[in-house]
C-alpha cells in the first residue's frame, strides 16, 4: 500500500527539481529521497522520473501522478486542520445575522482574518429585520447580530455600541432634485420615496428619513439604490454605499432642507456573554467591536 509519506517526497522533489534540493527541504539524505521514489516507482510499475540528465525531469506518468498527488495532499491538511479544529473546540459553524440596512463591509476584514485563522469553520450570513434578527438570537439561532439601534434591549445578552453610520438622501444623477443646492422639503414630499424595509421599521430612522407620502418599500438596500439609479425616486441611505454609487456616477448625493446636521445611526452588536463564546465567535466580536465610527 502507498503511504501519504512516499507521496510527500515525490511531490517535493518534483516541486524542488532536484533529490537534493527536496532533501534539503524535508531535512534527509538525497539516498533516503532517492529510495523512497524509487520503491513508490516499483510499487506502480512506472517510471516517474527521467534521470538521463543532470537533474531527473518528470515523465508523462510523473506528471499525472503529480496533480493528483497535489489534491491528495490539500485533503490531507484539510484533515488536520479539522482534527486540530476539533481538539481546540472550535466552532464547526458560525451564524452572524445583520440588519439589511448595514453594508457588508462592517464585517469584511474580520471576515477575512477568520477565514485565515479558522479555514474549517463555516460562515453563514442572514440578513433580516430587526425584529426577526432580535428574536432569532433569544432563540439561539443566530451567534451574533449586528443591527441599527433601536429601544429594545436583549434578554441574557451582550450588546455593545459599536459605531455611527452616517445617513443621506439620495436621487439619480438625471433627477431634477440634482439643480438645487438645498432639496426643499416640498420637492421632497412632491416625489416618491424608495425605502428600505428596515428603516421603515425602525422607529428612529423612520422618523428622521421618511418624507414623502408615496412610499415604495424594499426589501433589499441594494434594491433600493437600484431603483434609485433607475430614477423611480430618491431614498434615504447609508453614506458609505452612496459615496460608492456617486463615485461611478450611477446616483448624487443630495443636501435636503430637513437635514441641517449629520444624521447618524447607531449600530448595535448583540452577542451571547462572553464565557458562552466559541474562539470564533469571540474573535470577531473583539474585531467588530474596534471598527470606526463611518
Amino acid at each position: 500500500m502507498l503511504s501519504t509519506e512516499q507521496l510527500f517526497i515525490f511531490k517535493t522533489a518534483a516541486e524542488q527539481g532536484s533529490f537534493s534540493a527536496a532533501a534539503r527541504l524535508l531535512n534527509k539524505t538525497p539516498a533516503a529521497i532517492s529510495i523512497s521514489i524509487s520503491n513508490l516507482e516499483i510499487q506502480l510499475g512506472i517510471d516517474l522520473f527521467d534521470r538521463s540528465t543532470k537533474y531527473p525531469r518528470l515523465t508523462s506518468a510523473g506528471e499525472r501522478l503529480y496533480q493528483q498527488c497535489t489534491l491528495l495532499v490539500r485533503h490531507i491538511e484539510r484533515i488536520e486542520n479539522a482534527a486540530t479544529s476539533y481538539a481546540q473546540q472550535v466552532e464547526d459553524k458560525v451564524t452572524i445575522g445583520i440588519d439589511r440596512l448595514i453594508p457588508s463591509c462592517m464585517i469584511e476584514s474580520g471576515l477575512q482574518k477568520l477565514a485565515s485563522d479558522f479555514p474549517n469553520t463555516a460562515i453563514h450570513i442572514v440578513r433580516d429585520t430587526n425584529a426577526n434578527l432580535q428574536s432569532r438570537i433569544e432563540l439561539h439561532e443566530l451567534d451574533l447580530v449586528l443591527q441599527c439601534a433601536t429601544a429594545a434591549e436583549p434578554k441574557s445578552l451582550e450588546f455593545f455600541d459599536i459605531a455611527l453610520m452616517e445617513m443621506c438622501c439620495v436621487c439619480a444623477p438625471d433627477s431634477d432634485l440634482a439643480d438645487t443646492a438645498i432639496v426643499d422639503n416640498e420637492a421632497l414630499l412632491t416625489r416618491r420615496q424608495i425605502c428600505c424595509e428596515s428603516m421603515i421599521e425602525n422607529p428612529s430612522l423612520s422618523l428622521q428619513g421618511r418624507l414623502s407620502p408615496e412610499i415604495w418599500v424594499m426589501t433589499d438596500q441594494e434594491d433600493v439604490l437600484n431603483m434609485v439609479e433607475q430614477g423611480l425616486g430618491w431614498a434615504f441611505v447609508p453614506k458609505v454605499l452612496a459615496k460608492q454609487r456617486q463615485e461611478v456616477g450611477s446616483l448624487l448625493i443630495i443636501n435636503p432642507e430637513f437635514s441641517c446636521t449629520e444624521i447618524l445611526c447607531r449600530i448595535d452588536l448583540w452577542c451571547a456573554p462572553s464565557k458562552n463564546q466559541g474562539r470564533v465567535v469571540k474573535q470577531l466580536v473583539g474585531q467588530i467591536k474596534q471598527i470606526a465610527n463611518f
